[in-house]
Parts: C-alpha cells; structure tokens; sequence
C-alpha cells in the first residue's frame, strides 16, 4: 500500500483490500480502484468556530478499473457499480434501499475485458459521515490537550474507507431468466479523504464614524 502524506494527498492508491461473491456462472468479477478524482477526490468539511457542522463537498467521484467473465454459454447482461454490496442468491441481488448505484453500460459479451469507468457517490450516501470523523479527530486533539481554537484554526487532513461494488448478472444466451441468469460481485475498499477545514474568520466592517454636528453661527 502506498504511503500517505498527510499534507499532499495522493490519488494513486490502489486496492486496499477486495472480496468476492461469484454464482456458478460467474468465473469472474473484479473492481480496482485506481484513485480518487483529483478535483473531486476529497471531502470539505468546514465549522462554525466552535465544532464540525457541515460539508461543502456535495460529492466524491473515483476511477475504476473493471472485468468480468461468464463460463460456457453465459453472456454478461448487466454491470453496476454500487456504494454497498449486494445481497446475492444466484439468481438474485438484492440491493441496498440506500446504496448509490450506477449501471455500466455493457454488451452482451462472454468476457468483459479491463475498462475504466468513473463512479461518483453523492456525501450523502456513504458509508461515513465526514462531518463526524472531523468532530471525532476534534475530540481527540482536545483530550490531547490542545485548545479548541488551536484546533480549528488550522486545515487537518483525515482519512476513512469507502467499499465500492462491481455487480455482474451472467445469463444463457437460450435460457429465460430466472433460473437462467446468475450474479456475481467483487468489493474494493477506497480511501476516503477528508480535510477538515480551519474556521474562516470573517473581516469586521469598519465602524461608522459619527460626523460632528455642525453648529451654526447665530446671526446678530
């Protein structure tokens, strides 16, 4: 796994760790992650002075790498990637009600060779909540003995994971669907980065000045 610099985040991190759920049909399913989009690869999560209350970042968008492979007279019939795994009972994947998903267009094809795909997760359905780890990583500087204000004055940099799913459905190429269609997935864990924004202090509007009354001259 490559290093992480706290201070420059790196987009090149490849597989954390994978697993996968293959049917009978299915000889092959797999997901790399090939990093996080430089532009939209890291979570802002900003304060109000006095904790972590909202993030600026609306979503998160990764590069993968995909493939996949049915045996004998099995053709891939659909591929999507998802932000939750998929409960799979051959003929059956069922999905998670708050799951991101994306279909990957495909054809009807035996073996789906290596492609690249981007797939963006909205904040809101992670796995994490990045305005929690922030407040986490908060409350832990703070029983380390830093002041609050310290804290917040400052951008931190914290990480957590994200699993990105790669679903396949084989089916036969004669057979009706079910009991000729079979689902297999593979499941990568992504790092997700998280900065943690320093509280913006905002510039005082000069105060107005009180012009002096002027006093006029009685006329004798």
């Amino acid at each position: 796994m490559c290093p992480i610099n706290k201070k420059v985040i790196i987009f090149t991190i490849s597989t954390l760790m994978a697993s996968s759920v293959l049917a009978d049909k299915v000889k092959k399913v797999d997901i790399k992650n090939k990093g996080a989009d430089i532009l939209k690869g890291t979570i802002q999560v900003e304060s109000d002075g006095k904790k972590y209350t909202h993030t600026k970042t609306k979503s998160i968008a990764y590069t993968t790498q995909l493939s996949a492979q049915c045996k004998n007279n099995y053709r891939i019939n659909q591929a999507v990637l998802s932000s939750l795994p998929f409960k799979i009972k051959k003929e059956i994947a069922e999905s998670n009600s708050k799951a991101h998903k994306q279909n990957v267009p495909v054809r009807q094809t035996k073996e789906l060779q290596p492609i690249y795909q981007s797939f963006t997760i909205p904040v809101n359905k992670l796995t994490i909540d990045p305005v929690a780890s922030c407040n986490q990583y908060l409350d832990n500087k703070i029983k380390e003995g830093f002041s609050r204000a310290d804290v917040l004055k400052t951008d931190k940099f914290t990480q957590s994971i994200q699993p990105l799913t790669f679903a396949v459905q084989c089916k036969h190429k004669k057979k009706a669907a079910p009991p000729g269609q079979y689902w297999g997935q593979d499941i990568v864990q992504a790092p997700v980065n998280i900065k943690c924004g320093k509280t913006e202090t905002k510039p005082q509007s000069p105060s107005k000045v009180k012009k002096p009354k002027r006093v006029g001259v009685k006329k004798r």
